[in-house]
């Protein structure tokens, strides 16, 4: 997964771009952004690839009412309005699918050091939840990699 990422453009990111830390002004409509704390040097598509991550979890598609089926219509719809807006470059696209797992992945990790009590961080509430949930979203997409790969490709290829 890493090889994917090597070499991609770095630049300044939010670093924790999630749906949580999206103001709306109305469905669709996007007011602005939060949680500007750190602003770390990462790669250039973290922001998008940790979205669209966080995107892909159970809890969220419930609670919106979105069906299992309409995860990757979900992402791409996103990545569509991002890659016209910010043209993303071939390396970024073959490698963004990788980055995309990657944000789920390094959560579980996250989330896991909180629960065992190795990272002292404040535990929420439904920790248990969000962590069952960005589990079962990491093993969807690695099981269905391919298809997130094509949509990637294809969405992106158009422009």
């Amino acid at each position: 997964m890493t090889a994917a990422l090597d070499s991609l453009p770095h630049q300044v990111i939010h670093g924790d771009l999630t749906p949580e830390n999206v103001l709306l002004r109305r469905p669709g409509v996007v007011a602005g952004f939060i949680d500007f704390d750190h602003l770390p040097w990462g790669l250039r598509i973290w922001d998008v690839a940790k979205y669209a991550s966080r995107r892909l979890r159970l809890r969220w598609r419930q609670e919106s009412g979105v069906a299992d089926a309409a995860r990757l219509d979900h992402l791409a719809g996103f990545l569509r309005g991002y890659h016209r807006g910010n043209p993303l470059e071939p390396a970024e696209i073959a490698a963004l699918p990788a980055a995309i797992a990657a944000g789920n992945l390094l959560e579980v990790s996250y989330l896991q050091e909180i629960s065992a009590g190795t990272l002292p961080r404040r535990r929420m509430p439904d920790h248990d939840a969000i962590l069952a949930d960005t589990i079962e979203a990491a093993g969807w997409h690695l099981a269905h990699e391919d298809a997130v790969v094509a949509r990637v490709r294809s969405v992106t290829a158009l422009g």
